[in-house]
């Protein structure tokens, strides 16, 4: 066994071809069984990613529109609510009118009730006035004159 000793970092002998192919081989099994399996499940996870990035803006855009709508819905049951608070009034009002004009016409019915009671006592009391009025007449005169009239 001859001992050799040469002071070189690198030694090109039949190790070194024997050396080379084993680092081709572990490349290629380590290409194989490692980084390819990553670069896939890589790929898998930014196209996961863009995905609930495009679902993010579809949810978003969404979202916007049920917005949009529940605004406009907003807007159209208030104005809505606007129309039948007017109708309302209307309606309120034209109920006042008819209640204020039925009680007006009672009241007219009942004034002139009262007058046609008015009038009625009235011709009454001039009736029992006049006929009073003869006796009294003739009970003044009488005694003004200090005599009997026929």
């Amino acid at each position: 066994m001859e001992i050799i000793s040469k002071v070189a970092l690198i030694s090109i002998n039949e190790t070194f071809f024997f050396q080379l192919v084993s680092f081709l081989i572990f490349m290629f099994i380590v290409t194989r069984v490692m980084f390819r399996p990553l670069e896939g499940a890589m790929k898998d996870r930014n196209t996961h990613f863009d995905k609930l990035k495009m679902d993010i803006s579809n949810a978003r855009n969404q979202l916007n529109q049920l917005t949009d709508q529940v605004r406009q819905s907003e807007i159209n049951v208030k104005s809505e609510a606007f129309d039948m608070r007017s109708q309302m009034e209307e309606d309120g009002q034209q109920a006042a009118k008819k209640v204020i004009d039925a009680a007006l016409q009672k009241v007219t019915e009942k004034k002139e009730a009262a007058m046609r009671d008015m009038t009625d006592q009235i011709s009454l009391a001039r009736n029992q006035i006049q006929s009073e009025v003869g006796a009294v007449t003739k009970l003044i005169m009488e005694r003004l004159l200090e005599r009997r009239l026929t």
